[in-house]
């Protein structure tokens, strides 16, 4: 019997405003690993389908909601082409409670469907930015 291919979510505070430094070090941690990253809205491969041993689940929020958290200043960040830093200044400015709720959320539902696909997930500690 082969052993079960892992999905790795971040370690995440929910409760700190440490999350945008928590999930830009899991991206970088990730990508420099060669994880494939799954993002919520993305379709999840089948545990099967994929020929690594494991992938990386990130609730980056989507890009419609940093929109709407930057309102009209989005335009100026996005022509930073520096996600990491719209990322924290989106944190910094709608923190309020609501958006560490809904990224909880984008990772409970990027758990869900992996174990759905067939992956056993595993958190991992990917430290800060």
């Amino acid at each position: 019997m082969s052993e079960k291919k892992i999905a790795y979510k971040p370690l995440i505070d929910f409760q700190s405003f440490e999350i945008a430094e928590r999930l830009i070090a899991a991206v970088y941690s990730m990508e420099d690993d060669g994880i494939e990253i799954v993002y919520p809205g993305m379709k999840m491969p089948s545990a099967a389908s994929v020929k690594v041993d494991a992938i990386g689940l990130v609730p980056w929020p989507p890009v419609e909601d940093i929109e709407d958290g930057l309102g009209e200043d989005f335009g100026e960040y996005e022509e930073m082409d520096d996600p990491a830093k719209m990322l924290r200044e989106y944190f910094n400015r709608v923190y309020d409670g609501v958006c560490d709720e809904e990224t909880e959320g984008y990772l409970y539902n990027l758990e869900q469907a992996a174990e759905a696909a067939g992956f056993e997930v595993v958190e991992k500690d990917f430290g800060e930015a």
